[in-house]
């Protein structure tokens, strides 16, 4: 309760009581009436309490604790229920270290698995660049060779050939020529030497 809600009802009680208000019915009141002696002196002491001009600062700065401590003594009187405990809030700080810690090394753990995968992949890169490079080296030698083979085949397809159409050129008959009819001289061609 706030001291607002504590003077709001205090107000709404005196308006209940106020038939019984000694001040108005000073008169009536008579000296073996203890109600209303006791009413009077409290009376007397609230309003000697509400005139305040002659307070200290210490006194002031006391009375202000007094207002702010006054809700927790009013929640501390018990009312036959038992409250429940005030939760104490020091372990979810803990637990929420811990929740970090355990993200941060789950995250620390895949990049370590990441750095581990690319570390990998540039070795494998690495050998497949010398593979490659092998691999060059090895068709340029192979083009070089089969070029050679090749050119090497071709002269000797050329001197085969020559030399079987020379076999088969002696095995034909020899036409014969005269100079006297005007056609071309024979030519032995078997005598022929390639060089």
């Amino acid at each position: 309760m706030s001291v607002i809600d504590i003077l709001t009802r205090v107000d709404a009680i005196c308006k209940k009581y106020d038939k019984y208000d000694v001040a108005q019915k000073d008169s009536n009141v008579s000296g073996d009436d203890a109600f209303g002696r006791l009413y009077a002196s409290v009376e007397s002491d609230i309003e000697s309490a509400l005139q305040v001009k002659g307070l200290s600062t210490e006194e002031l700065a006391a009375r202000n604790d007094l207002v702010l401590a006054l809700p927790d003594r009013i929640q501390a009187i018990p009312d036959g229920s038992a409250a429940p405990p005030k939760p104490s809030r020091g372990w979810e700080l803990q637990l929420l270290v811990q929740k970090s810690n355990l993200i941060r090394d789950e995250g620390l753990d895949m990049i370590s698995e990441g750095l581990h995968t690319l570390k990998n992949m540039a070795n494998d890169m690495n050998e497949v660049d010398k593979a490659t490079a092998d691999l060059k080296n090895t068709n340029v030698r192979l083009k070089d060779t089969v070029n050679q083979c090749v050119e090497e085949m071709n002269m000797i397809a050329t001197s085969d050939g020559l030399s079987c159409m020379m076999s088969l050129v002696k095995f034909f008959p020899q036409p014969p020529y005269d100079n006297l009819s005007g056609s071309e001289p024979y030519i032995d061609l078997a005598t022929i030497q390639l060089t």
